[in-house]
């Protein structure tokens, strides 16, 4: 779970893409902690992905097809920044919202207004729903 409040941001210093699967190695100094292991939670620009390796300054993560399909992370190069997120922890202040990162449905952006403050978007969603029974 995150908050939805971006932390830092990091920089892509590598892109592997094998097949449909991607991995993305993200230099963050800022997040790169004692306490941030292998297997942790981090939004990538708002995306839950999971650690699989680190380094003295920098992490990977590993993107699977569908998240690569459906999120922005296909676009991204070497040296693009993204926003990061540390997933909450239970004993630790909460601010923002509780949002979980998983990707539920894309939209399109169909008009962007914006003023000296912020900006505001007309989506167009697509919903699909998919239901399992066991009957």
């Amino acid at each position: 779970m995150f908050s939805g409040i971006i932390q830092t941001k990091g920089r892509v210093s590598q892109v592997h893409q094998q097949g449909l699967e991607m991995t993305l190695t993200i230099t963050a100094p800022s997040l790169m902690t004692p306490s941030l292991k292998i297997g942790d939670s981090i939004a990538v620009n708002g995306i839950c992905l999971t650690v699989t390796t680190r380094q003295a300054d920098a992490f990977s993560v590993v993107v699977m097809p569908e998240t690569v399909r459906r999120t922005n992370l296909k676009i991204l190069v070497v040296g693009s920044l993204v926003n990061l997120e540390r997933a909450l922890q239970v004993n630790a202040h909460l601010d923002g919202h509780i949002v979980q990162g998983h990707i539920d449905y894309c939209g399109q952006v169909m008009q962007r207004q914006s003023d000296a403050h912020a900006f505001a978007s007309v989506d167009q969603f697509t919903v699909r729903i998919s239901r399992t029974s066991s009957h």
